[in-house]
């Protein structure tokens, strides 16, 4: 069904142009007689053709096809993270990490957090006490670090160097 109507809507066009065969032409007028919806497709079709030739198509520069054909070869530009920014990210999460194992190898982590002992002056009544191991909470987010340090190393080093050398190969 939808075929029909796309080879309709090309003999309208046709019409439209005046490239339509006389005999097809003559057929189509009378199909546009008998068909309401055929008369109001013919309508839109001449809208969007009116609109069409009133509009003033830009001319592409001279040299334009050369230089599509001359930048083909090239290997396209990779989207996301450059290798240089995801270098830095890289070293940046590094030292983040570093950082972190340094404040888990202190021991002032150690001391359990008591709610009570925090100077809290406009709270009458007591808190619960929390022991919370800080040194759980930093092995954490050094995981995290490692994580997103393995993610980036993998998208700015490891998967740049295979591809150019699958290209290479190719």
């Amino acid at each position: 069904m939808e075929k029909l109507h796309t080879l309709r809507d090309i003999e309208l066009l046709e019409f439209l142009d005046g490239t339509l065969p006389r005999a097809a032409a003559q057929q189509l007028a009378a199909d546009l007689r008998q068909s309401p919806e055929l008369a109001q497709r013919l309508d839109e079709l001449r809208l969007i053709h009116q609109y069409l030739l009133a509009q003033k198509m830009e001319e592409p520069s001279p040299m334009f096809t050369q230089r599509v054909m001359g930048r083909l070869h090239r290997w396209p530009h990779a989207q996301g993270l450059s290798p240089r920014r995801g270098l830095w990210l890289l070293c940046g999460m590094v030292v983040a990490c570093m950082l972190l194992v340094g404040v888990v190898s202190t021991d002032m982590l150690n001391a359990p957090l008591q709610w009570d002992a925090l100077p809290l002056q406009r709270i009458q009544y007591t808190l619960p006490e929390l022991t919370i191991n800080m040194k759980w909470i930093f092995n954490t987010l050094i995981l995290l670090t490692l994580g997103i340090a393995l993610v980036l190393f993998d998208r700015t080093v490891l998967r740049p160097y295979f591809q150019r050398r699958a290209h290479i190969q190719l």
